[in-house]
């Protein structure tokens, strides 16, 4: 985990991100994370619609996350890491897996290396252990 030494810039005249530079940059940063099985980007930079002061918005799945001092270290090295090497700000979620379905509801762009290729999610069924899912996650 790095520590951020410079504050991110917010209002200020920021060079462009391209969205290949925010995943090859965030792939690189998440994949020395273990418990995180998947990220996604999602918002203005997946749609391509993004401005220089947009901030970037990013899903985490992490399946074995428990609310303690473990995954508010795992987030936070993640969420400083990203800021530092972005210099932007970015918005962080964690999903568990079962609930990845209900997250689904715009084209999501995979960065972590287990994703897969960049495709419209929106409209594909999910599995579970044991059952299908369609649309909400079993409980």
């Amino acid at each position: 985990m790095s520590i951020l030494t410079e504050p991110v810039q917010v209002g200020t005249s920021l060079p462009a991100l391209s969205q290949s530079d925010i995943l090859s940059t965030a792939s690189s940063i998440i994949r020395t994370y273990p418990s995180i099985t998947s990220a996604y980007l999602y918002g203005s930079y997946a749609k391509g619609t993004a401005r220089p002061d947009s901030d970037i918005n990013i899903v985490l799945f992490i399946p074995d996350l428990r609310v303690g001092w473990d995954s508010r270290q795992v987030v936070g090295g993640v969420l400083i890491d990203l800021e530092s090497a972005l210099n932007r700000v970015v918005n962080l979620s964690v999903c568990p897996p079962d609930d990845f379905v209900k997250w689904i509801k715009r084209s999501w762009i995979p960065i972590h290396p287990h994703c897969g290729k960049p495709r419209d999610l929106s409209s594909e069924t999910m599995l579970s252990s044991s059952d299908e899912i369609k649309g909400e996650p079993s409980r």
